[in-house]
């Protein structure tokens, strides 16, 4: 069966991800982006770049829990807690309020390449299961921005990548290995299934980070697939 499903996976068309990103690659950056988000934020390139900056510069505070602003945007930036894969490359999650939005910004290091890569193969797998599994609806956070340096043979390691997605409130969402509800068993034991599928777990790793489960829809969030 996951040999089919890869197979499967090949040959299905561009998913609504693919269709709604654009893509900027030179010989160092990768920047993928989906313009309605920019439009949506009305926010422009120095803005993001100050953004950026803000994180850099204070990385170790941030690392800390303390609370930042970016100076221009007004955008406040502190650590949040999603959970992290054994092995997995980001360095922290950040919590960003910016133009009415809150968003995560995941900071890694790793190719973005990949990244961009996974969610194309999550987002086609789902669909073709129907985005559902053993009676939980499943859907993908999929990011507005990823924007990193790009690996190449004679590099062993990349700079910092940021990816930026939508923020989950956690009134509305539980940590899927939080959940302690009646059915958490058979949640852990789909979600666990699931990662498996999307390549994110080895099949001896714990199961139930980076993914959140809204009770109300009976919905599996998956966050940095």
């Amino acid at each position: 069966m996951p040999h089919l499903l890869r197979r499967l996976v090949g040959l299905v068309k561009k998913t609504p991800f693919e269709e709604s990103i654009k893509t900027r690659l030179t010989k160092k950056h990768l920047a993928v982006w989906k313009p309605e988000f920019i439009d949506s934020t009305k926010t422009t390139t120095r803005e993001l770049v100050g953004i950026r900056q803000a994180i850099d510069k204070n990385f170790e505070k941030l690392k800390l829990g303390e609370k930042i602003t970016e100076k221009r945007t007004g955008a406040t930036i502190e650590k949040a807690r999603t959970g992290k894969v054994k092995g997995a490359h980001n360095e922290i999650t950040l919590r960003v309020s910016f133009r009415g939005k809150m968003l995560f910004v995941k900071v890694s290091v790793e190719d973005p390449i990949k990244i961009i890569q996974r969610q194309k193969k999550a987002a086609k797998l789902l669909s073709i299961m129907g985005n559902t599994y053993n009676g939980f609806n499943l859907r993908i956070i999929e990011p507005h921005l990823v924007y990193g340096t790009k690996l190449t043979p004679s590099r062993k390691s990349t700079s910092r990548v940021f990816q930026v997605t939508d923020f989950f409130d956690s009134k509305k969402v539980t940590m899927c290995n939080d959940y302690k509800g009646a059915e958490a068993a058979k949640l852990i034991e789909t979600t666990h299934e699931m990662q498996q599928k999307m390549g994110i777990l080895e099949l001896n790793e714990s199961t139930g980070v980076n993914s959140f489960y809204d009770k109300t829809t009976r919905t599996i969030y998956f966050f940095d697939v």
